[in-house]
């Protein structure tokens, strides 16, 4: 939480007249605003292998791309393996790649520029940028994974 303590401009403006310190030893004011870390507690970034299924990875902090990328993999069940065929791909909903594939910088750069706790950040995973990967390029993608949040979307 950060706090500032404000002074009517009229009484800022009539101390700096008398030559006295406008200072604010006695605040007249005070807002506080939560820090941006308080709003950001929990980030939520929606994935998705096959633009249909889309699952919910949650991060309380990331500090490198690394890690964002090895959750995402974790959380479609890619084993580690077969990890180094696949790439990430920024996406919409029902959207293939929208994009070149993402480096780990820029995985990073847009998780702490676009991340939020509403699931706004969509990634695709896939070893193409234009279609699903099958069951050939990765037969653990065969039997959809039932466990895990399922994300609703209005129309």
């Amino acid at each position: 939480m950060t706090c500032i303590s404000l002074m009517p401009l009229e009484e800022y403006l009539r101390r700096s007249a008398q030559g006295r310190s406008p200072s604010l030893q006695i605040p007249y004011l005070q807002r506080c605003f939560p820090s941006k870390n308080a709003n950001m507690s929990t980030v939520r970034i929606v994935v998705t292998s096959n633009a249909e299924q889309y699952r919910v990875v949650d991060f309380t902090s990331a500090n490198d791309g690394a890690s964002i990328r090895q959750r995402i993999y974790s959380k479609l069940n890619i084993p580690s393996d077969r990890q180094p065929r696949f790439q990430i791909y920024q996406s919409d909903v029902g959207s293939y790649a929208l994009g070149d594939a993402l480096s780990d910088g820029e995985l990073l750069d847009l998780y702490q520029s676009h991340g939020d706790s509403s699931g706004s950040l969509k990634f695709f995973v896939s070893a193409h940028p234009n279609r699903p990967s099958s069951t050939y390029d990765d037969p653990s993608l065969a039997q959809p994974h039932t466990r895990g949040r399922r994300l609703y979307i209005r129309t």
